[in-house]
């Protein structure tokens, strides 16, 4: 890594709040009466179109209960739709405050507006915490609002263009190979951090120290 680093960009499920989507997809299907795997064979999938903010919450949720094989409430959709996410340790939340002194930090998600909603509730009840893109971060950048996705080349600069750093300032760390190897090809230092893995190491390896 670059000693001049001055950004640090962090994916959030999995590097920041800590999700499990093992069993989701079985849920849905089961709660539908309908494969929900056939979907993903799509290259613009449901899941896909709404992550990019191509589809409102209500078309998405429309859409499963309209494939649906037996009656279902959109409130039984979106509780198993938010049960991925687990919730965030407080030592990443103070983690990300000390970096704040330090460097600018920001998040870039593939993520939807269910999710953050839910994040958003989530802060306020456990922390005490409202508006966290800017009262932990500097900003958060996500894909349904960037109409674009991870590993997507598009998404990289647009981000870039936001944050107006040199390429070479910035971290940028995914759970995820692909995101990783995307960041690298587009400029920016970039790690692979496994996924709920110690931040604060991945951090040290990059040359990141409180």
């Amino acid at each position: 890594m670059q000693k001049n680093v001055s950004v640090l960009i962090f994916d959030f499920g999995n590097v920041i709040i800590d999700i499990d989507m093992s069993k989701t997809f079985s849920k849905l299907s089961t709660l539908l009466d309908f494969d929900l795997n056939s979907l993903l064979t799509d290259k613009e999938n449901l899941f896909i179109r709404y992550e990019m903010g191509l589809i409102s919450t209500e078309a998405f949720l429309n859409d499963l209960i309209r494939r649906s094989n037996k009656p279902t409430q959109a409130n039984e959709i979106v509780s198993i739709w938010n049960a991925i996410l687990l919730g965030i340790p407080k030592e990443r939340i103070d983690l990300l405050l000390e970096l704040r002194k330090q460097y600018s930090i920001y998040i870039l998600s593939n993520t939807n507006d269910l999710h953050i909603q839910w994040v958003h509730r989530y802060l306020k009840r456990e922390f005490k915490l409202e508006n966290f893109e800017r009262s932990i971060l500097h900003n958060a950048f996500y894909s349904h609002h960037l109409k674009t996705r991870k590993p997507r080349n598009e998404i990289y600069e647009k981000v870039h263009s936001k944050i107006d750093k040199p390429k070479d300032e910035v971290l940028f760390l995914d759970d995820l190979e692909e995101n990783v190897k995307a960041a690298q090809t587009f400029g920016w230092n970039a790690f692979h951090h496994p996924a709920q893995g110690d931040l604060k190491e991945s951090l040290s390896k990059n040359g990141v120290h409180l």
